[in-house]
């Protein structure tokens, strides 16, 4: 049983994705944003690149 799962070969793709991310969001000049801020904005971001408010908008209509 440990060999099924220690054999599995893990990723950081996707923390990768995310560090960059919020590397691009967190600058030198931005170095001053609270967490709440960083964190609102970096969402934000992700809703807007995944059209997150076009799907919430569609289920309220069908709801």
């Amino acid at each position: 049983m440990a060999k099924d799962y220690l054999a599995i070969q893990s990723t950081s793709v996707v923390c990768e994705q995310a560090f960059s991310v919020a590397g691009n969001t967190i600058t030198k000049v931005r170095n001053r944003l609270c967490p709440e801020t960083a964190r609102a904005s970096l969402c934000t971001k992700s809703w807007v690149e995944n059209n997150i408010g076009e799907q919430i908008r569609l289920k309220e209509r069908v709801a």
